[in-house]
């Protein structure tokens, strides 16, 4: 008796009835897992719905789009609070906000984007928080200008420096205590930009090292000039009120520079406050840092 041959299509119906039964519980599976949530994404697509049809009326709402007068009121207020930030300059912060005219103070970003609007400013350090309201208005709660630190001399005239080196825009009238930076030349650059220089850098650091000493001392002193030397090497003149105060011979700011002999920072730190309590007591002329064991002058001495 022959044997009957298998069908051909056998191996295809199995694998067949298996995926289906696979689908089948995986759709059970999934089917289990969802039911629970159903009614919440009954609720979350009834939210969206309301949110949309809500969002409708109000995006066609002129009271929510910023305009010309809501973005300048910010910098108008903060007028006459800076004695060297002009009404001009502040005009100029104020336009910049005009990048957002006209969108919806509703609209996702739009007080991040309006901070870095102000933030192109060169005055301007950095804007951490904006505040938007409805109908459309915007505050400016917390924002950090730079300040004139210093002026350090170019071939074309001065350049007023903040704190970090950046370049202040010309001030009409500028503090009247500013340190001067002397004794090297910057190049000329826009307002914004950052001075390059390793001798405006080393400056610059040591005008801020000797005001928070300058601070910590009994005596109201406070740095009139820096200035670089072949022959001292970095040499600050101080100042009382009208009256100028000791003349401290530093030397050299960086340490890998610092010639044979010549004491590290730390030690001429600590020389000078040593030196200032010395000052509060008798008066000093001179002090030199950039000498170990060089005396210091009294303002008596001729």
């Amino acid at each position: 008796m022959a044997r009957a041959k298998p069908k051909k299509n056998a191996p295809h119906k199995v694998v067949g009835e298996a995926a289906a039964a696979f689908a089948h519980h995986a759709g059970e599976t999934v089917g289990r897992t969802l039911r629970p949530l159903l009614p919440l994404l009954v609720l979350c697509g009834l939210y969206v719905g309301c949110a949309w049809l809500l969002w409708r009326p109000l995006d066609k709402d002129p009271q929510t789009r910023l305009c010309r007068e809501a973005l300048l009121a910010p910098m108008q207020h903060a007028e006459g609070t800076r004695s060297w930030l002009s009404a001009q300059e502040l005009r100029k912060i104020a336009h910049l906000g005009l990048a957002v005219e006209g969108r919806s103070v509703f609209e996702p970003g739009l007080a991040a984007d309006l901070a870095h609007a102000y933030e192109e400013s060169p005055w301007i350090e950095k804007v951490h928080q904006v505040k938007l309201r409805y109908p459309a208005a915007i505050r400016i709660e917390r924002i950090d200008l730079r300040e004139p630190f210093a002026v350090a001399a170019t071939e074309t005239g001065p350049l007023f420096l903040d704190k970090a080196g950046h370049v202040l825009p010309l001030i009409d009238e500028p503090p009247a205590n500013l340190a001067v930076l002397g004794g090297f030349h910057c190049r000329r650059l826009p307002a914004g930009a950052t001075v390059a220089e390793p001798e405006a850098r080393e400056a610059l650091e040591l005008l801020g090292t000797f005001n928070r000493v300058l601070g910590e001392s009994s005596r109201a002193m406070e740095v009139s000039a820096v200035q670089l030397t072949s022959s001292e090497g970095w040499i600050v003149q101080t100042r009382e009120g009208a009256l100028a105060g000791p003349l401290v011979a530093w030397g050299a700011w960086d340490d890998a520079k610092r010639r044979a002999h010549e004491m590290p920072r730390h030690a001429k730190l600590e020389q000078l406050s040593a030196r200032l309590t010395e000052h509060a007591r008798v008066g000093l002329r001179e002090i030199k840092l950039n000498k170990p064991g060089a005396p210091f002058v009294l303002i008596s001495n001729p």
